[in-house]
Parts: structure tokens; C-alpha cells; sequence
């Protein structure tokens, strides 16, 4: 079982819960060690020195990782764009088809575009190998055509159903494999809870226990981490990348209006 199978509020108690405990264990070892040994300022400042070195650390990392993540959703975002503009070039190069090739291309991508603006929903593979079927029927109308008109709008036509080929197949890789690895949020995660542990020892070896300031500081962390691994996930999350281009793409309305019937085509 991967990440993406954990639901995020799951994930995000437990990191709260890890991160808490993280501290609870350096409260003891601080404690533990104060009896065994009178704690001169030396120890203390010598902590104080350590911990600001892992939270640097930290900062830096989670920053970096905040970025990749972003960009990441930032890509996926572009690409749902370009999907909808190469699937409205070859809605509208249709018009140069035959009949009946014409019809039967154009309510295809109607449907096309009706599957591909679920893609974020639990029904995601079917969507996607349906998606995969009509693209190879709308291959198969193309090649008819292409058996008696090799004229430039064909080829113009062919290239653009092409590329909306390959904006399927780039969508679903990178959607499924430009991901933050799991070793990088598990290096993280250590680092993180080395300095809670610090933190919590700290704390001890100045005989206070962590109030409001502390427990918002983990609260922070614990947020941070969720947006990250929100950002990465393709499919469920709360930040998502939205369809709404592909809603808005002006396919259904002109189907509509030239065909009203058109839905009841298709499976």
C-alpha cells in the first residue's frame, strides 16, 4: 500500500500524533538526563546549537520539496490546458471529414471530452481506458478517410488528433510517475522528528514543558507536510487541478445545437 491509498486527514493525525510523541520522548530524555547529571549552560547552549542547525536544515528541505511538489501541480495544470486546446483544433478540423465520418468524429470527442473532465474522480481507470478506446475509433474514422483524401487538411487533420494522443499518454505518466519519491518524505520525516526530539529535550533541560507557541510549531509542520503531499497526489486531495477548461470548451454547445440526439449515441 502506497501514500496516495492513506487519505490525507489519516495522514495528517499521524504526522501530528508522530511529531507530538517525537517531543514526549525528548521531554523524557532531557529529564533522564538531568538526573544523572547536574545541566550546566554548556550542555544547554551546545543544544540550543544543534537544534537551530536541524531546523535550518529542515526549513531548507521542506522548502525545496514545497517547490518540486508545486511545480509538479503547476505542470499537471498546463497540461489539462493543452489537452483542451489540441481536443478543440481537432473538434473543429472535423468540419473538413466526409460523411458519415464527420458525425461519428465529432460526437466522439463530445464524449471524449465529457470522460476526460472526470479523470479526478474514483472511476478514474475506466475513464482513462474508455478515453483510450475512443481515441482508437476516432484513429479508425481518420484511416478511412485517409484511404481516398491524402490532401494537406487530412494531414493537418491526423497531426491534430495525434497530438491529442500523446497529451493523453504524457497526462497519464506524469500523473502517475513524476512524483516526490516516498524516500524523500521519509528523510524528511526523520529530520523532522530529530528536532522535535531536540526540541522536547531542550525543553526539559530548561525544566518547561511546551505551551501554545510549541504546539503550533508542530501544528505548522505537521500542516506543511499535508499541502506537500497534497500538491503531489494527482487524483484525490483538497488542491486540485481543475477542469474546468474542458467544461468550457465549446464542443457540447455546438453538438447541441447541431445534433440534440447526439448523447444518446454514445455508451
Amino acid at each position: 500500500m502506497g501514500l496516495d491509498d492513506i487519505p490525507l486527514w489519516a495522514l495528517y493525525l499521524g504526522i501530528l500524533v508522530i511529531f507530538f510523541l517525537s517531543m514526549e520522548l525528548g521531554l523524557l530524555l532531557g529529564k533522564w538526563n538531568r538526573t544523572l547529571d547536574s545541566v550546566g549552560e554548556g550542555l544547554t547552549a551546545q543544544t540550543i546549537t544543534v537544534l537551530a542547525a536541524l531546523m535550518a536544515l529542515n526549513s531548507f528541505l521542506l522548502g525545496f520539496t514545497f517547490s518540486k511538489a508545486e511545480g509538479h501541480f503547476d505542470f499537471r495544470r498546463k497540461l489539462v490546458i493543452d489537452d483542451v486546446s489540441a481536443i478543440g483544433s481537432t473538434f473543429f478540423r472535423t468540419e473538413q471529414l466526409p460523411e458519415p465520418q464527420r458525425v461519428n468524429s465529432r460526437v466522439l470527442l463530445g464524449e471524449y471530452v465529457d470522460r476526460r473532465h472526470l479523470l479526478r474522480t474514483k472511476e478514474r481507470p475506466e475513464i482513462v481506458s474508455r478515453s483510450t478506446e475512443i481515441q482508437q475509433l476516432l484513429w479508425a474514422e481518420a484511416t478511412v478517410v485517409t484511404l481516398t483524401d491524402r490532401t494537406p487538411v487530412m494531414a493537418g487533420y491526423l497531426q491534430s488528433l495525434d497530438k491529442v494522443i500523446d497529451l493523453h499518454d504524457r497526462r497519464s505518466d506524469i500523473e502517475e510517475w513524476v512524483r516526490i519519491p516516498v524516500m524523500v518524505f521519509g528523510f524528511l520525516g526523520l529530520l523532522t522528528v530529530t528536532s522535535m526530539v531536540m526540541t522536547g529535550y531542550l525543553l526539559a533541560l530548561r525544566k518547561r514543558r511546551y505551551g501554545l507557541p510549541t504546539g503550533l510549531m508542530v501544528i505548522a509542520y505537521g500542516t506543511t507536510y499535508l499541502l506537500i503531499l497534497d500538491l503531489d497526489r494527482p487524483v484525490q486531495g483538497l488542491v486540485k487541478v481543475s477542469q474546468e477548461p474542458m467544461l468550457e470548451e465549446m464542443i457540447h454547445a455546438d453538438l447541441d445545437e447541431e445534433n440534440p440526439g447526439w448523447r444518446s449515441t454514445i455508451r
